[in-house]
Formats: structure tokens, sequence, C-alpha cells
């Protein structure tokens, strides 16, 4: 799903897929077409594109090589993404278990008594996540 907003400060847009997305595009539309860009730390991600009527006809660039087309067609409203339950899932049944070395090096379980009593939070992330890279702290 693409989504796009023309703000005072500039033309914005969003590539949403079902379990994430690119995080947020910054660019310009002039008259029928637009250009928006994105730089996640690790590669640079363009989106062109031009209005044919009801539909944007336009090239996904990621990085120097990857040049995909695109249709995109105006939603009716109905919903076109999976929810994020249908497409992960997980075994409730038992408590997770974990085991992982710190950055030091030291094993980390969930057994380890300074957890014991307390609720713990497990934050799994992905270093070419461009949304993991907005939920980490500045």
């Amino acid at each position: 799903m693409l989504e796009f907003r023309n703000q005072a400060h500039g033309f914005e847009g969003r590539i949403i897929s079902s379990t994430s997305d690119y995080g947020p595009f910054t660019g310009a539309a002039a008259g029928d077409s637009f250009a928006l860009g994105l730089f996640d730390g690790s590669f640079v991600y363009l989106l062109t594109g031009k209005l044919q009527g009801d539909t944007l006809r336009g090239i996904f660039h990621a990085g120097l090589r990857t040049q995909t087309p695109w249709t995109a067609i105006r939603s009716t409203g109905a919903t076109h993404l999976k929810s994020p339950a249908e497409v992960t899932g997980a075994d409730t049944t038992q408590p997770l278990q974990f085991s992982f070395p710190d950055l030091d090096g030291r094993v980390v379980t969930n057994n380890d008594a300074r957890f014991k009593g307390k609720v713990l939070l497990l934050e799994v992330f992905g270093s070419w996540c461009p949304t993991c890279h907005e939920a980490r702290p500045s």
C-alpha cells in the first residue's frame, strides 16, 4: 500500500506492507508527478511516480541497481493488507524461552534471577529494518 500526504513542509509518503513499512519518504510533487527519497542508514530509496487518471505509475529505486516498476490504483476503502496476526504466529501455550549473548558476551536467559517476579519485555529488531530504526531511542 502506498500512502501520500501533501504537507505544509513538503510531500511525504510511505510504502506499507502487512508486516512493516520502509519509513517516511520525503520529496516534492509538481503537476502530475512526484519524487520521494529515503535514506535509512544502510540504503538509499527513491520512489517516483506520475498520475494517469486514477492510476499512479512509477519506479521504485532501491540502491544503485534495483529499479522496480509499479502501478497503484486509488483505494476503495476496502482493507488491502492482512493483519499482523494473519502473517505471524507464536506458540503461546508455554512461556517464551530465550537465550542470547549480551554486548559483553555474557549469556542472558529468561531464567536469570534479576528477572524473577518482574514483567519481562523482549524486543526483537533488525539492523536492516527502517521501522526498527524509528522505534529505537535517539
